[in-house]
């Protein structure tokens, strides 16, 4: 998973330790997709005690399978995870400036709830979004 957080990310990437302390965590969830032995993707999503809210802390996949599903596949077990909480909202932190990455969580249903202004080491800023995981609750506006 180390080896994919490096394939698929230039900075932030989650290292050896970092993955060892998230598995034992009852408050994070780690999610893999595997063809055979090879990790095609991984998803990291943490709970917070007495909190409705999920947070989507990273998704990886591996260049080579950009496009073919897997992605979707990882983010649908997320989704599927927290409503199982009983959970209303799944949120995460994008940069503003990814425009694949942003359009591929608003194809989702995601939406746009806030910027945060040098969010990143390198000072780039990010854009929060969320996603509504219980019927009713009433929809933010697109992340244009």
């Amino acid at each position: 998973m180390v080896a994919l957080e490096r394939a698929a990310f230039s900075v932030h990437q989650i290292g050896s330790v970092a993955f060892r302390r998230l598995l034992a965590r009852n408050s994070a969830l780690v999610l893999v997709c595997e063809r055979g032995q090879e990790v095609l993707g991984h998803a990291v999503v943490l709970f917070r005690a007495r909190s409705t809210v999920a947070r989507l802390y990273s998704i990886a996949v591996q260049p080579s399978e950009r496009g073919r599903g897997t992605g979707r596949a990882l983010l649908t077990a997320v989704v599927e995870q927290a409503r199982e909480r009983g959970l209303s909202t799944l949120s995460l932190e994008v940069r503003a400036l990814d425009a694949p990455v942003l359009s591929f969580y608003e194809r989702f249903g995601f939406c746009f709830k806030a910027r945060l202004p040098g969010y990143y080491d390198d000072g780039a800023e990010a854009v929060r979004l969320v996603l509504a995981l219980t019927q009713g609750q009433r929809p933010l506006r697109r992340a244009s």
